[in-house]
């Protein structure tokens, strides 16, 4: 949003504040909004790229536009300058309108790693299709440089983790599993411009933490010597090797 805050009638150019966020954006025609406070501001002079002024009319101390034609992607400067009664103009303002409406490639899953002790893969992946005792396991994987990972399970649309890629593309961040069952960990990724990749493989594996119960021995059976058959515990045996 674009404030001026402009006196009328003066021969030098008129003071005015702004509040306007310069940024990346996926929209080529964003629409922008101001508001000129003095009552003889008149019209709002924006150019893009010092080129190919345009005169914004501005009514009821409110302006608004947006391009006539897609702007390319890339890194490009819009200027705003108010104009009163007077033809006095006011500052400058620049704003930089970055454009990038290209979404990241898929980002991709490389590694689940299972860290619980005593796990069947402790330190190393979870296999496709595996096991895990690991609630906590770190994921890793590759995306684009710099963007924002955000880590699912199954079809959900809340993400279990989020993580920034570094500079190469390499993330890694752990998740809380909740509960025990079925897990298929995806990844998506999003820009600085908001554009989000379709999701990742998908890494189905499954998750048991319960220990299992206590084994019991209910009896042993004896194949040698005189007696033989079924016995409780307490009966000797003369089988060096029952079953």
């Amino acid at each position: 949003m674009l404030f001026f805050n402009a006196s009328a009638s003066s021969n030098t150019p008129s003071p005015h504040t702004v509040h306007i966020q310069s940024d990346w954006y996926n929209d080529a025609q964003k629409r922008w909004e101001g508001s000129a406070h003095s009552p003889d501001t008149v019209a709002v002079i924006i150019m893009v790229n010092g080129k190919n002024p345009i005169s914004v009319p501005v009514s009821g101390g409110r302006f608004s536009w947006a391009p006539s034609q897609p702007l390319p992607d890339g890194e490009h400067v819009l200027t705003f300058v108010a104009v009163d009664r007077a033809n006095n103009q006011s500052d400058i303002v620049s704003v930089n309108y970055n454009i990038d409406t290209i979404a990241p490639d898929k980002p991709q899953i490389t590694a689940i790693e299972d860290y619980a002790a005593g796990g069947i893969h402790n330190g190393n992946s979870i296999k496709r299709h595996g096991y895990t005792n690991d609630a906590n396991p770190v994921v890793r994987g590759e995306a684009e440089a710099n963007s924002l990972v955000y880590i699912y399970n199954k079809n959900s649309k809340t993400p279990l983790a989020s993580v920034t890629a570094n500079q190469h593309g390499k993330w890694e961040v752990e998740v809380n599993l909740p509960n025990d069952g079925a897990y298929e960990l995806s990844a998506v990724a999003e820009d600085r411009a908001n554009n989000r990749s379709q999701p990742s493989l998908k890494w189905p594996f499954q998750l048991d933490t319960e220990k299992p119960d206590s084994a019991t021995i209910n009896y042993f059976e004896d194949d040698v010597g005189l007696y033989r058959g079924q016995f409780d515990l307490i009966r000797a045996t003369d089988d060096r090797r029952p079953e």
